[in-house]
């Protein structure tokens, strides 16, 4: 399939998907090409994605957020240092999935993610957040650290990136 034909065929539906969610049309052209060169590089490779539109949308949708980040995402979220930062291949895409699901966590969870991720104990995130006992910090932090790795390994930028699986 041409590139010229997806990019006709597609063009105008991902960039009103991507107006509709805020992406400012100027530097929309700017991610399209890019996500279209991502696209062939791929096909190259012999790994042609099932689903053009979401396949372009998602690496539209990442490149966006990759620049709105001013292309720059510390390898801190909130003081934790979790990535290595030499492993360059993949700094940007686990910071994203991790920042974009860790804050879609209710907001106690949050704290008591970031609080244990930064080393303090569990008897202090228990008094700096009112929490009955430690053992109900515990099974909370447990619950949500395995929550947000569910969350993470569900996602289709995951599965695309890491698990050579293709969103539908």
């Amino acid at each position: 399939m041409c590139l010229h034909h997806i990019f006709t065929s597609l063009y105008s539906r991902i960039k009103n998907k991507f107006l509709r969610h805020g992406c400012p049309s100027d530097g929309f052209d700017d991610y399209f090409q890019e996500a279209l060169l991502i696209f062939y590089k791929r096909i190259n490779k012999g790994k042609a994605p099932v689903n053009k539109e979401r396949f372009i949308g998602t690496a539209c949708f990442y490149l966006w957020m990759n620049d709105k980040k001013n292309r720059i995402i510390n390898k801190s979220i909130d003081g934790m240092d979790f990535i290595d930062e030499n492993d360059t291949e993949h700094n940007d895409i686990e910071h994203f999935l991790f920042y974009k699901h860790f804050k879609s966590l209710p907001t106690q969870s949050r704290e008591i993610i970031s609080l244990s991720l930064k080393g303090i104990s569990v008897h202090e995130i228990t008094a700096r957040l009112q929490l009955p006992n430690d053992k109900a910090t515990i099974n909370k932090r447990h619950y949500w650290k395995k929550k947000l790795k569910t969350m993470i390994l569900s996602d289709p930028l995951y599965k695309m990136n890491y698990a050579g699986k293709i969103p539908d």
